[in-house]
């Protein structure tokens, strides 16, 4: 009796060119080929097919967030049918989104009479001191929209207007073919607009002495890199290229910053495991083999903010800051985590001060 089986080839099979090879062993182990098809799915039908105890085994998140080209749908729906608010000027624009998630944008007002000194209606935000937010610990809190508050008489219309685009926006998706899909799905939908960090024009950052660049695939630190005089080189698509980027790059470069959003990414939706795979991918893939490559080279390996899993936000809590170079003397830390640099010999200073402390002009 002739037995016949179905093989399905998933999307990274394809993109790694595997398919010849995969075939290649089924046809060497004396089995048949009689016939083949390439599908394309549209997202109904893979809904189906991912299902939610594969969702429960890696995180609802992974059946649930945006990917571009619905949010450019979103978002050109938006811009589509909200252009104005009296006599103010609104236009959201996406913004770039890491491994295939896109939720945030910036939302453009233009008129007379603003001014930014509005409070943020995004929940996990507080304002500090100025423009400055800081992230509020999400886990374990049941967040509500807020509205918008002027800080000071002159921003009431800023603040109405932010509040009249969020009504207004909520409306436009509501009635919106994808999150209806997505509702009949029982899936999460885009439901409104959450606004932080209102500002006019860009900082004013010191320009780096030496020659510097960076490599880097997030909006704020590639803008960061730009306005601080460094050369944007972009991030290739796999983590062990990164490598080969930095040692190119080292040939025209004297300093490189990286910044890498996988381990923060994990802590955000609370994956311990996630984060821990996470460094520890960084350390094998980029770390050790600048290591052994370029032994001369000092590295820095820090963080921009603190994420606790615990939190699914980012905190203010101390960050660790590791030192490698050539011709420094190592202290008797040799582990990588806050608990245990609490006894290295660098101690606790302000990040403003890190080029300075480790040896940098800045």
């Amino acid at each position: 009796m002739m037995e016949q089986t179905l093989v399905l080839l998933k999307p990274d099979a394809v993109e790694r060119g595997l398919i010849g090879k995969i075939i290649e062993r089924f046809e060497n182990a004396g089995l048949k080929i009689i016939g083949m098809k390439m599908v394309w799915v549209d997202e109904e039908f893979a809904f189906k097919h991912y299902t939610e105890d594969i969702a429960k085994r890696r995180g609802k998140h992974v059946r649930e967030w945006l990917d571009l080209k619905k949010a450019r749908k979103l978002v050109n729906a938006l811009n589509r049918k909200i252009k104005k608010i009296e006599d103010v000027k609104v236009k959201l624009v996406l913004t770039q989104g890491y491994e295939g998630v896109y939720y945030r944008g910036v939302l453009i007002l233009s008129g007379k009479g603003l001014n930014p000194k509005v409070t943020n209606t995004h929940p996990g935000y507080k304002l500090k001191r100025g423009f400055v937010s800081s992230a509020q610990k999400l886990a374990g809190r049941t967040l509500g929209k807020r509205i918008c508050s002027p800080r000071i008489l002159a921003a009431r219309k800023t603040a109405h207007i932010v509040n009249e685009y969020t009504k207004l926006a909520e409306d436009v998706l509501k009635d919106h073919r994808i999150n209806r899909l997505r509702a009949n799905l029982e899936l999460s939908q885009a439901s409104t607009i959450l606004v932080r960090g209102a500002g006019r024009g860009l900082p004013k950052l010191k320009k780096l002495s030496g020659k510097w660049a960076s490599i880097t695939d997030m909006p704020v630190e590639i803008a960061i890199a730009k306005l601080a005089g460094m050369k944007i080189l972009p991030m290739p698509d796999k983590l062990k290229d990164v490598f080969v980027k930095i040692r190119n790059a080292f040939r025209k470069y004297d300093f490189i910053y990286i910044q890498l959003k996988a381990p923060d990414a994990a802590a955000h939706v609370g994956d311990m495991r996630g984060k821990i795979k996470a460094i520890e991918k960084i350390d094998k893939e980029i770390i050790g083999p600048i290591m052994r490559a370029m032994p001369d080279l000092a590295i820095c390996v820090t963080a921009d903010h603190s994420t606790p899993v615990s939190y699914r936000a980012h905190s203010s809590h101390p960050v660790p800051v590791a030192v490698y170079a050539k011709d420094i003397e190592s202290d008797s830390v040799d582990k990588f985590g806050e608990r245990f640099f609490k006894q290295g010999k660098l101690g606790t200073f302000r990040g403003k001060d890190l080029l300075v402390r480790i040896g940098i002009k800045s």
